[in-house]
């Protein structure tokens, strides 16, 4: 912690596409056969090195994004309230990001990813509008990729509550209900 307080946050923002980019082939290579380590319950959600250790792209994923999205935010400016330029890649690139861990599956790590990637556009001032919109059609896609993936996403409310999965749906349902005046 002390070296994170120390160090200079600046030199993230210049080094965070190279980080992202690393991130972003991390999640791809964990998907091919004979890289990614398959658990018992099938998921390849990690790289198996010597019993000591496993990697899992997914995690650095989520530092990656929230390093890199917010220098992209940051140096459009007042561009991001533009919805072709701004928003469109903001949400593209989280999407990107959500889909890669959800075909390890993973889906606690992606709706970690897509929470924290809403809020920090709303943090950076994207139109509010743009972003109930969004937020709509991600709960739209989660819930038909549920029902299709039925019974992974079935074991894993039953075998552990998944808190940040209900937490994100929690944080929408009031999303949608302050921005748009739908009653939930």
């Amino acid at each position: 912690r002390l070296a994170t307080a120390a160090g200079n946050y600046r030199r993230l923002f210049v080094h965070s596409p190279l980080i992202m980019l690393l991130a972003l082939i991390g999640l791809g290579l964990v998907l091919v056969p004979g890289i990614g380590a398959t658990d018992p319950g099938g998921a390849t959600r990690g790289f198996g090195l010597p019993s000591i250790l496993s990697l899992q792209p997914s995690d650095f994923a989520k530092l990656a994004l929230t390093i890199y999205l917010p220098a992209w935010l940051a140096m459009r400016g007042e561009g991001i309230k533009v919805f072709s330029t701004g928003f469109v890649p903001a949400t593209s690139l989280v999407g990107i990001v959500c889909g890669l861990v959800l075909l390890e599956p993973d889906l606690s790590s992606a709706v970690i990813i897509g929470t924290t990637g809403i809020a920090l556009l709303f943090v950076a001032g994207v139109s509010l509008r743009d972003l109930a919109t969004f937020a709509g059609i991600v709960a739209a896609v989660a819930s038909l990729m549920s029902v299709a993936a039925g019974a992974y996403t079935v074991g894993v409310f039953h075998s552990a509550p998944d808190v940040s999965a209900m937490l994100g749906l929690v944080v929408f349902l009031v999303l949608v209900e302050a921005l748009l005046g739908i009653p939930i």
